[in-house]
């Protein structure tokens, strides 16, 4: 059989299910019950046994280390392989176990599926289709189908491992002391046998953090971030073992360290919420680390709107630092463009550009400090009250060149009443510049959306159909 991609397993409350090259939603928190009684239906088997072809496993994917050393000094640990027969036997106990909740004939239409499943269809895959559809308890028995027909297989012992915790800590009418056996040894044995693999010892660190053996979890959790240092999921876990641990300075220092990674990621949260007694470690080691520059002076355009901007992004860089020295979620970037306008001029010394408009032609041009331009063209022409025009926008890219885009045409009728100046001299000569004093626009653009009806006076607009 082939193995299935390990997934990197946290805590109950909050739990990334990443492949090892990627990642993917976050499981829901332990107060939403998990589905455990509805049946699932496998499609029937093809007729006749079909052949399994050996898939060599993916090799884990290593992000690369920080030149900052890790804040923490642990004690090492020797983490050995268990005995095979002793892990295959806690594995087997816990999935009777799992398999004694199921529904009447899920159990015997499991095992039928997974003795004529096509080729690549393992139990690891249908484990993972399962979890995405919150039935832990089904997906941790197919996870531990490839953890006893392969003992060698490191990654479906820890998916097996990270699956049957989940469930023993969101479904307690269920669960069993005896699982927790079976969640140690899967663990250790993935650890063991692939120890390059970070999501392996981060599953181990849970695991024994749940067991009560903390030491060893802060060890096996430093041994996640030494392979990843880059997660910020690993951090936060292993600041959870250091403060279980009674190392709640040390504690402070590691969600700081999630918190440079991800200042606002659901792990860093949480574990700043709950981690009570490391929050002021990692409130001091905030108010040294924290560093935001939103670049303000360089982003935000020389012009009178650019400046108000750069004002503007000024103050949000400074209240984002306050709030990083104090652990709280902050903004860490700022938006300092210019848009061009739906309609009218650019104002040369107001906007960042300027325009030329003639009888029959207007074009705006729009500059970014990046060394793109953006431009808005339109052609109209007419007869007495009744305009016709053509629009586009362009960008010119200094990397990938110039595109065209918001294509389109339209009818403007001048519906100023006599009364007011309709029909005069001056009405006539602002609607040969395409947008009479007051007048009725039909619009339409050519990417498949309905035409628009417009009225507007003096470019502002009162009413869109």
């Amino acid at each position: 059989m082939r193995a299935a991609p390990a997934l990197s397993l946290a805590l109950a409350v909050v739990l990334p299910f990443s492949l090892q090259a990627q990642k993917a939603p976050i499981v829901p928190s332990p107060s939403e019950a998990p589905i455990m009684n509805q049946p699932v239906r496998f499609p029937p088997p093809p007729p006749g046994p079909q052949p399994v072809h050996p898939v060599a496993q993916p090799q884990p994917t290593v992000e690369p280390t920080m030149t900052t050393a890790t804040p923490t000094e642990v004690a090492e640990f020797d983490f050995d392989a268990p005995a095979v027969d002793e892990t295959s036997a806690a594995i087997g106990a816990a999935i009777d176990s799992l398999a004694a909740q199921f529904d009447p004939g899920d159990l015997s239409e499991f095992n039928a599926f997974l003795a004529q499943a096509p080729d690549g269809m393992t139990g690891g895959a249908v484990g993972q289709i399962l979890y995405s559809h919150r039935h832990f308890a089904r997906a941790a028995w197919f996870f531990g189908q490839d953890a006893l027909a392969d003992p060698s297989n490191a990654s479906a012992q820890n998916n097996f491992a990270g699956l049957l915790q989940v469930v023993y800590e969101t479904d307690p009418s269920i669960a069993d002391q005896s699982w927790l056996t079976a969640i140690e040894l899967a663990a250790r044995s993935s650890a063991a046998t692939d120890p390059g693999n970070a999501a392996a010892w981060n599953t181990l660190a849970n695991a024994l953090r749940l067991l009560g053996q903390y030491e060893e979890a802060v060890a096996a959790a430093e041994r996640a971030v030494e392979i990843a240092s880059a997660e910020t999921l690993y951090w936060t876990n292993l600041a959870r073992a250091l403060d279980a641990a009674g190392h709640h300075d040390r504690a402070g220092r590691a969600l700081s360290r999630a918190h440079a990674l991800e200042a606002n990621a659901l792990p860093v949260r949480l574990s700043v919420s709950e981690l009570r007694d490391a929050f002021t470690s990692y409130q001091t080691a905030q108010s040294n680390s924290c560093n935001i520059n939103f670049n303000c002076q360089a982003q935000c355009p020389p012009s009178i709107i650019g400046q108000i901007n750069y004002v503007t992004c000024e103050i949000e860089n400074q209240s984002a630092q306050l709030a990083c020295a104090e652990g709280r979620p902050h903004a860490t970037s700022f938006d300092c463009r210019e848009q061009l306008p739906e309609y009218g001029i650019l104002i040369p010394g107001l906007n960042a550009g300027f325009s030329v408009m003639a009888p029959g032609v207007t074009i705006h041009f729009l500059f970014d400090n990046d060394g793109t331009i953006r431009t808005r063209g339109e052609v109209f022409g007419g007869f007495d009250r009744l305009g016709l025009y053509a629009r586009g926008d362009g960008t010119y890219d200094p990397r990938n060149g110039f595109s065209f885009s918001n294509i389109g045409a339209g009818a403007r009728v001048n519906i100023l009443p006599r009364g007011l100046g309709g029909n005069t001299e001056t009405d006539r000569l602002v609607g040969e510049w395409g947008h009479p004093p007051a007048h009725l626009e039909l619009e339409q653009m050519f990417d498949g959306t309905p035409a628009v009806v417009n009225l507007e006076t003096y470019n502002f607009g009162w009413i869109s159909l």
